[in-house]
């Protein structure tokens, strides 16, 4: 059985706790022992991401001593993931745990599909609409080319801004199109079920 340490980003935490519990009960389903460091806090990105580099600094130092003695971290969020992975080094450039946390620390679907080695079993017939982080994709790495993807053009209009990434374009472009959410215009396309990849 695999241990791990189950990292839950703050916003998560505060907006949507329910994808903490779903990892979480998906993770034991798969047969993986989950621990919870309740001393985890945030992993410093939106001091990071605002330059406040010196203020994130001591969260850095904070996840390195909260997870360093776990063989594998895992968190359902790409961007904080990529947090840890790739801007650690530039916050704390005389700590060797850096590197080590650097190759233990994964993505949810990443550690289920690189660890795990689950692969998808049955028939799933439906569409799904699918919105693949920046993170994910950019600092990650994250892709399936496996995957059979369709660009989304409402009403035969003009390509629609859908593709690697779909942040702030893509809700622009729903709302020209007449939708009032990314969601809908998923739907509307004909997606069974909207996919967002965090």
């Amino acid at each position: 059985m695999i241990d791990v340490a189950l990292f839950i980003p703050c916003y998560v935490d505060q907006f949507y706790p329910r994808v903490g519990l779903a990892t979480l009960e998906l993770l034991e389903r798969l047969g993986v022992r989950v621990d919870f460091p309740e001393a985890q806090t945030c992993c410093g990105q939106p001091m990071a991401n605002s330059g406040c580099f010196d203020d994130a600094a001591p969260l850095a130092e904070k996840f390195l001593s909260i997870f360093s003695p776990y063989q594998y971290v895992v968190c359902p969020s790409g961007s904080c993931t990529s947090m840890v992975r790739n801007h650690y080094a530039t916050l704390l450039p005389k700590r060797p745990e850096v590197a080590a946390m650097r190759g233990k620390v994964y993505e949810l679907c990443e550690f289920i599909s690189d660890i795990l080695h689950v692969t998808p079993s049955g028939r799933f017939p439906h569409r799904v609409g699918l919105h693949q982080s920046c993170h994910g994709l950019r600092e990650l790495r994250l892709r399936r080319p496996d995957v059979e993807l369709h660009l989304v053009q409402p009403e035969s209009q003009a390509p629609a801004l859908v593709g690697p990434s779909m942040g702030f374009e893509a809700s622009r472009a729903a709302l020209r199109y007449g939708f009032t959410s990314v969601t809908e215009w998923l739907t509307g396309a004909g997606a069974t079920f909207a996919a967002r990849f965090r």
